[in-house]
């Protein structure tokens, strides 16, 4: 008998065998594919289910052109559901194609026969990979067809053949997984857990090593461009998933080749695989020492985690260690020997395993490798990159993006955070490391001396010290992220908290610096071409600029850039926005456009890429004023009726010492109520509270010290770097020909906030504010 018929009756009768599994693949593939895609399509299509109120011929292009983009995102690489369905045919095939492996007398037989093993592995492998992909197939196409009938939309063959062509490459990745998991095992039930432990080993030791530095290092940041990816390549099915930026076609290519070297590696264990290890847990001796310990060791670091997450306590995360080391342990005997009698038959690999569990805990418990402290030399340093969202609370807004979802008349926006803290530290680069260092030195000097507490206290809380005990009580504590780019390539990541107030100097040379500002405001690298207008934003919202021409649209863009640019950490703590400014570009207009074109509600847009304007920006606010952008109208002695101050400052006893809302009557009220401070001074202290009724303010002169110790707190510019003294309300009520009226008739109201440095005399001295209040209810200052 030739060698090419041997191969073509053995895959005859190998197919013989597996009718049932021939079955089954058509049956869930037809319930998958041409059942699901029918379903669809009738429930689309049904006139009752069309959109109401809308012309019948445009209803039912709608429904075919969303028919069209289920099957789509059905049929696409990046359809998690199809990807576990992979898995499972994986399963299915490699245990049933050589479920004789698992019997001595098969495999007895099978061994017998005058046949190669490599021909044989050939033939088990060639069949559950046709059978598959066969029916795979077949369904794909009648789902297309019946689709494409329907959708009468062209291209549902040629995604279905796309979506096809991935699928099978995960499932090859997949499938030669469990097949080296037969090959390394002689039990079904074995071989389904040695299919668990190669399929989720690595993306579980990753995260429990997360889970560590998260728990004992302070400094450490949780890099999600790094976690991602490390924990998606570390498993066969992770890896069929769209978890990162890796192209479908890049991780399809990656899982054939990865397939290829993972069956020659289960052909090389079949050829030195024993008939006599049928039935045995382990096919190969020398493999169970290994992988006890692989798991023994983060199954013992897992315990211990588990009981310093609960209970916080040095003793019971020794307690869980043990508890995890030696319960998995003696799983993996009964395992491995099916023998209760064996739980403690490999004492040694068991007190390995523990210790090595301990010492692992041991070094990031006391940072043993001293992460914490960690802090490169200058000359070590090529550039810097440095955040703290406490300084900077409305980076997202300038970072964030529009995109628009659906289609046709169900097309809305959707505000995407393209670039997150990660992304903008990694692409900063400050080349004056000098203050960054001074930052890290304090970021460190705290984290040792949370370290030093916590290790004084047997039961430990990260939590228990946030806020440094070095300091005065308005200074403003917050948290710096700082990614070093090394000259030898590397990028290493620090986060602390911090008194950010005692290192202000350090802190202002960052905020001022030229690549800081171009990482935190894009605005400031758009070119005037790529810019299609220019929207503005003050106390009654949100408006467009009109420009004269497009060499007013480039004055203000110039201008706004130099100003921002020269704006100072200085200038930020004693001013606050009167207004924010935006920059379309052509895309996002076009979008605004499309939007406002079916009348949608275009809020979306006027939430994002807006950029404060200062008192200071002269130029900006000049160039506005000739465009005729007169800003905050309402804001001026002349249009406002009357100002209302309320004290919001708690649920204390209140006294009230008459109606006093006039700033006169609250003048004649200050004597009594000082006497009555004086006398309740051996009053408990819930007794002794004194919180006056709320200030109307009519005389102009008090009217304008308000507004210009205020500052609008609507806009979508906030600035942190000038406390606010949020215990004071203030509401503004205009005159009635200066009303802007919401669409519904009712007038707009106003509301501001008190800057903490700068609150009126006349305000102190009615709510009897002290310094202890500020403290308590204003922003801590920077």
């Amino acid at each position: 008998m030739t060698l090419k018929s041997l191969y073509f009756n053995l895959t005859r009768e190998n197919l013989k065998r597996r009718v049932w599994s021939i079955a089954l693949s058509l049956l869930v593939f037809f319930f998958l594919f041409p059942v699901a895609s029918a379903l669809t399509a009738a429930v689309e299509l049904n006139p009752a289910n069309f959109a109401y109120g809308m012309d019948p011929q445009t209803a039912l292009l709608m429904a075919r052109e969303k028919l069209y983009n289920s099957f789509l995102d059905w049929h696409s690489a990046e359809n998690s559901a199809m990807s576990f369905f992979m898995l499972c045919f994986s399963v299915v095939m490699a245990s049933s194609g050589f479920s004789y492996l698992q019997s001595i007398k098969q495999t007895d037989f099978y061994h017998s026969l005058p046949i190669s093993r490599t021909l044989l592995f050939s033939v088990v492998n060639v069949n559950s990979i046709l059978i598959t992909g066969i029916s795979y197939l077949l369904m794909a196409l009648l789902s297309a067809a019946i689709t494409q009938i329907y959708s009468g939309y062209s291209g549902c063959f040629s995604a279905a053949m796309a979506g096809y062509i991935m699928h099978m490459a995960y499932f090859l990745l997949l499938y030669a997984t469990m097949t080296v998991s037969v090959m390394l095992t002689g039990h079904l039930l074995v071989c389904l857990l040695g299919f668990s432990v190669l399929t989720f080993w690595g993306p579980a030791v990753i995260t429990l090593s997360q889970w560590l530095h998260a728990t004992w290092l302070n400094s450490y940041y949780d890099n999600s461009s790094l976690l991602l990816p490390a924990i998606q390549r570390s498993s066969p099915f992770l890896w069929t998933l769209d978890m990162t930026d890796t192209p479908a076609e890049s991780r399809a290519a990656v899982a054939l080749a990865a397939a290829v070297i993972l069956l020659l590696l289960a052909l090389l264990l079949y050829k030195k695989r024993k008939s006599e290890s049928a039935g045995h847990a382990m096919a190969f001796h020398m493999t169970e020492a290994p992988i006890r310990c692989l798991i023994v060791i983060p199954a013992g670091i897992f315990g211990a985690m588990v009981a310093v997450t609960a209970l916080r306590s040095d003793l019971f995360a020794l307690f869980g260690l043990l508890c995890g080391a030696i319960i998995t342990h003696c799983l993996i005997e009964i395992i491995y020997h099916f023998d209760f009698k064996r739980l403690f038959s490999h004492k040694l690999q068991l007190l390995f395993c523990t210790l090595a569990s301990l010492a692992i805990i041991a070094v990031f418990r006391f940072d043993l490798m001293g992460y914490d402290s960690y802090l490169p030399k200058e000359d070590q340093v090529e550039s810097v990159g440095v955040l703290s969202q406490t300084l900077e609370p409305n980076l997202y807004q300038y970072q964030n993006e529009i995109q628009l979802n659906g289609s046709g008349n169900d097309l809305y926006p959707v505000v995407v955070r393209n670039h997150n803290e990660e992304a903008i530290v990694t692409s900063m680069a400050l080349t004056n490391a000098a203050p960054v260092l001074e930052l890290a030195k304090q970021g460190i000097q705290y984290n040792l001396s949370l370290r030093d507490k916590r290790y004084a206290d047997p039961v430990y809380y990260k939590e228990d010290s946030l806020l440094p005990e070095s300091g005065g009580p308005q200074d403003l504590h917050g948290e710096v992220l700082i990614c070093w780019h090394l000259k030898n390539g590397r990028r290493v990541f620090r986060y602390y908290y911090m008194n950010l107030s005692a290192v202000r100097n350090s802190m202002d040379q960052v905020l001022e610096d030229e690549n800081y500002k171009k990482a935190i405001y894009p605005v400031l690298s758009a070119a005037a071409a790529d810019i299609s207008g220019i929207n503005y934003e003050d106390i009654d919202g949100c408006a467009h600029v009109p420009l004269s021409d497009e060499s007013m649209k480039e004055q203000l863009l110039t201008s706004y850039q130099r100003e921002l640019m020269a704006l100072s950490a200085d200038t930020q703590r004693h001013e606050d926005p009167i207004a924010c400014i935006q920059f379309k570009s052509h895309e996002f207009q076009a979008m605004a456009d499309a939007i406002r074109a079916k009348d949608a509600d275009i809020d979306s847009f006027n939430r994002v890429q807006y950029y404060p304007v200062y008192p200071s920006f002269q130029e900006t606010l000049v160039l506005l004023e000739r465009c005729g952008v007169n800003l905050n109208p309402q804001l001026s002695v002349d249009a406002i009726a009357s100002i209302t101050l309320e004290d919001n400052r708690s649920d204390e006893t209140v006294v009230e010492y008459g109606p006093s809302d006039t700033p006169q009557e609250a003048a004649d009220a200050e004597a009594p109520r000082a006497a009555a401070t004086s006398e309740d001074e051996g009053l408990a202290d819930s007794e002794r509270n004194v919180r006056p009724k709320n200030l109307i303010v009519t005389d102009p002169e008090q009217i304008q010290e308000i507004l210009d110790s205020a500052a609008l707190w609507s806009l979508n510019c906030t600035n942190n770097l000038n406390s606010k003294f949020g215990a004071i309300s203030i509401r503004i009520e205009l005159k009635q020909e200066s009303k802007a009226l919401r669409p519904y008739g009712e007038a707009l109201g106003y509301e501001l906030s008190f800057r903490s440095r700068e609150l009126p005399g006349f305000v102190k001295k009615y709510f009897h504010i002290t310094s202890d209040d500020i403290n308590s209810y204003g922003n801590n200052q920077y």
